[in-house]
């Protein structure tokens, strides 16, 4: 049993809008996604009595080299900047239309994979190459319209971001090195009774498929027949056409919130959020690198008016622990566990001008 090391993440964030009439305005939103970052630690720092045993791909002999796969500290750390530029309108008097140009940029760095050497279509480009870059672009388009007195419904849709390639990772990523960002869209209502009170329900869809580094199965790399393992297809191979990736599936997530007005000053929220986690137990070793296996979330928070124009707002997420458990395929008597939990806290300032 091992932890990773790297269990705290700062996100910043920072948005600014300018009213262009009383029907229209345009905004520019920063914000990332952090925390995608696993560190085990491996060797006799932290097991003083010897290499432990590892997870790796079939040899001969049992792979006990120091570190997880074998070659030493094993980890990730993928972090992710969006830059949203966003005109917004009203159409009617019920309904407000979105569309936001998205510039897209990603770091990434991989440590002791070095093991998976000989199931690479570019080995000098697999692991331990420092952090590469990579940039893209994208659109999204958002629709909200009262249909009935007191309810509205909104729609949203993200389109799959193509990213430039992490070249120092030609040899880890499916299609040399391809990391895209895939794309989502949302359904939702809002019910507001009154002006104190509004009930919002979303469900939300990520289209995983979309991008083979992350949804190609790794039976890909060594299954019994057409595998990179069995050499009779080579485009499997980790980096080529078809390599094998995280395996994760489609998500689909469904979210229900409540807002209350207390006073003139305070407001109040409460969400929760439910997803089936993307991770098969057939795909537990890779995603030992990317353990997302949390599926329920708590949020609370409040805006806290401060000043006239000013205010603050606070929320606290809880995401519940969870578990996935699978045989490894590189050692079918082996079973491996993933699990994750996660909290945030998030504050933020803002004022009119």
């Amino acid at each position: 049993s091992i932890e990773s090391e790297n269990d705290i993440f700062y996100i910043p964030s920072f948005a600014y809008n300018w009213s262009l009439s009383d029907r229209s305005s345009v905004g520019v939103s920063v914000y990332g996604n952090g925390g995608m970052n696993t560190e085990y630690v491996g060797g006799n720092a932290q097991h003083a009595s010897g290499p432990e045993p590892a997870i790796g791909p079939p040899t001969a002999t049992a792979v006990t080299t120091p570190g997880t796969f074998g070659a030493g500290t094993a980890g990730i750390n993928l972090e992710q900047l969006f830059i949203a530029t966003t005109y917004s309108m009203m159409w009617g008097n019920k309904t407000s239309l979105g569309v936001s140009a998205i510039l897209a940029f990603q770091s990434f760095e991989a440590q002791g994979l070095a093991t998976f050497g000989g199931f690479s279509s570019a080995s000098d480009n697999l692991s331990n190459n420092g952090v590469d870059n990579a940039s893209g672009k994208g659109l999204k388009l958002g629709i909200q319209s009262e249909v009935i007195k007191d309810l509205s419904l909104a729609a949203s849709y993200q389109s799959k971001m193509d990213m430039s390639k992490f070249d120092k990772y030609a040899g880890l990523f499916a299609e040399q090195g391809d990391f895209d960002i895939p794309s989502t869209w949302t359904l939702g209502l809002a019910w507001t009774p009154n002006r104190t009170i509004a009930v919002v329900f979303d469900v939300q869809k990520i289209n995983y498929s979309e991008v083979p580094a992350i949804a190609n199965p790794m039976s890909y790399l060594i299954g019994p027949s057409n595998s990179c393992a069995t050499g009779t297809n080579q485009n499997r191979c980790l980096g080529g056409s078809e390599g094998a990736g995280f395996g994760w599936r489609d998500m689909t997530i469904y979210k229900l919130g409540m807002q209350i007005v207390g006073s003139a000053n305070m407001t109040w929220r409460v969400g929760y959020s439910h997803g089936d986690q993307p991770i098969p137990e057939s795909e537990v070793v890779f995603n030992i690198l990317a353990p997302a296996v949390i599926e329920d979330h708590l949020t609370i928070g409040f805006t806290r008016k401060v000043l006239q124009n000013s205010e603050i707002n606070f929320q606290y997420m809880h995401g519940f622990s969870n578990s996935v458990t699978g045989a490894n395929p590189l050692n079918p008597s082996q079973q491996i566990t993933l699990e994750m939990v996660q909290n945030e806290l998030e504050l933020s300032w803002g004022t009119r001008f």
